[in-house]
């Protein structure tokens, strides 16, 4: 039961490496890939007999096929990629987060100063046809949601209040998956240099892409940043606290590939620079 939570995590590595590849190249890949299997959430609900891992995988193969399709719209991948949203909301619902984040980047990745213009292009038949097919395909368990949704909303649940510790929280368990009071003494120091080091080098990478490189690259700090925030925001009052950190696994795989991108980058600017 166990190793199927394994399985799937490999498979969701394998569809890191064939995106990153496509956006980024080989390097990039390798390195995406190496950090996402090392990742400390991935690795530990890797061995759970629980759904995070196939999410991570639906998800890691849904944008695989938001890249293909934003590459060559055809009917084809927009139906592969409505079932890949449907598969992934009946395997776990917050996985919206990451559909969500999807819509995000295809918005910023296709603004050009016109509203109209980006209205259009959400509007596009391929487009419309994949999230129909979404729905059609989620339609069956759609109720069942909104129950369990409103019961959760009007009847309590076990998950505590936002705090001002939560953020912090989320951080210290994607990297060392250790809660805010476990990361003591040197372990800390480590926390806060690596936060400090990736913030100054994503500020100086960013201009130095060009602007189609911009867009993927943004595909990804998307993905990494925009779940988290979203439900942070969700977990805030009127609504009751749903934040959890294990159900953000799909973020948290691509923060990890966020981080090896980002190196594969910046050594590929550094070796330019002392040429």
């Amino acid at each position: 039961l166990r190793s199927l939570s394994l399985v799937c995590v490999a498979i969701a590595i394998i569809f890191v490496y064939l995106t990153v590849r496509r956006l980024f190249g080989r390097r990039a890949a390798t390195l995406a890939a190496f950090f996402s299997a090392l990742s400390p959430m991935l690795l530990r609900y890797s061995e759970e007999a629980r759904m995070y891992g196939m999410a991570a995988m639906i998800v890691a193969a849904a944008t695989y096929a938001l890249v293909l399709l934003q590459e060559k719209v055809t009917y084809r991948r927009a139906i592969a990629y409505g079932l890949l949203v449907a598969l992934g909301m009946l395997t776990h619902y917050y996985t919206i987060l990451m559909w969500v984040a999807h819509w995000v980047w295809k918005a910023a990745a296709e603004w050009d100063g016109s509203w109209r213009r980006l209205i259009r292009r959400f509007t596009i038949r391929p487009w419309l046809l994949a999230h129909g097919v979404a729905l059609v395909a989620f339609l069956p368990w759609l109720f069942t949601m909104v129950k369990q949704m409103g019961q959760i909303q009007h009847g309590g649940f076990w998950i505590k209040p936002i705090t001002i510790v939560s953020p912090v929280n989320a951080l210290t368990n994607l990297l060392l998956y250790k809660e805010t009071w476990e990361t003591t003494s040197w372990l800390a120091i480590l926390v806060l240099a690596v936060l400090v080091v990736t913030i100054i080098a994503m500020v100086r990478l960013w201009p130095r892409l060009a602007a189609t490189m911009q867009k993927r690259y943004l595909l990804l700090l998307i993905l990494s940043l925009a779940p988290v925030l979203l439900l942070l925001g969700l977990s805030l009052p009127p609504l009751r606290p749903s934040f959890v950190e294990r159900y953000l696994i799909p973020a948290y795989l691509y923060t990890a590939v966020l981080l090896g991108v980002s190196i594969a980058l910046a050594w590929r600017y550094l070796q330019r620079a002392t040429s």
